[in-house]
């Protein structure tokens, strides 16, 4: 049996205008059709070595786009879409930052929280990815969001705190203390980043259980609510 041809068949004929994610699609298709595991291989790297596919990363690969001008690259947007939509994931970071309106500027780094990578980390292009195992709910995002921006709060270049302010008023107006433990259980952040949100919570008369991840012998260094509106006054 030619597995050569079955492999380059079945790849020509359902994925020319996906992204291969080589351990998938095997699994998915070609263990099913009795496919050595490593005659896929084999055969993914000669298809690679003879420009019939693009490299993303390791295990991630494409087929050739063109138009009349030339090549056409695969998007962000298509990586961003698997690692991101039905609830797998969220782009954080200074991409993150400037959706919020909490700065102006730009990275060329783009960092994402999935839930949809077997391993812990994997960098494709200039977007790195890391697995955190929940499902991304609106809830969700929005305390992953507010716990992110004030992780790197004092880092965050120009930020903007009249915008952070009013994103701050915006993040208790529909506070999810729920969802704040989800995230909480799952994810590690700092004590201080706790404590900024206890804060913020607190400034805007917000009921919560914040202290319970809290020591009350401890004081935490951050800015404080307070203190942001008399200088934005």
């Amino acid at each position: 049996m030619n597995y050569t041809k079955i492999i380059k068949d079945e790849l020509r004929k359902n994925y020319r205008n996906k992204i291969i994610y080589a351990s998938e699609v095997y699994n998915k298709v070609f263990s099913k059709k009795y496919i050595s595991i490593a005659s896929f291989y084999q055969t993914i790297e000669r298809m690679y070595k003879n420009k019939e596919l693009k490299k993303l990363s390791k295990g991630v690969y494409y087929y050739n786009k063109e138009n009349d001008f030339g090549e056409i690259p695969v998007s962000n947007d298509e990586i961003f879409n698997r690692y991101t939509s039905n609830n797998k994931g969220m782009i954080i970071g200074y991409r993150l930052y400037t959706d919020l309106k909490l700065t102006t500027q730009v990275s060329k780094k783009i960092s994402i929280y999935t839930s949809s990578l077997k391993g812990q980390t994997k960098n494709i292009r200039n977007i790195e990815l890391k697995r955190v195992g929940l499902k991304f709910t609106n809830e969700i995002v929005k305390n992953i969001q507010i716990l992110e921006v004030l992780e790197n709060f004092e880092t965050i270049e120009d930020l903007n705190l009249y915008s952070f302010y009013n994103y701050a008023k915006e993040y208790v107006d529909s506070y999810n203390e729920i969802a704040l433990k989800k995230v909480l259980e799952v994810m590690k952040y700092k004590k201080s980043t706790i404590s900024f949100l206890r804060n913020i919570l607190v400034y805007f008369n917000a009921k919560h259980s914040i202290d319970n991840y809290l020591s009350s012998f401890s004081k935490y260094k951050h800015k404080t609510m307070k203190e942001i509106y008399e200088f934005i006054q």
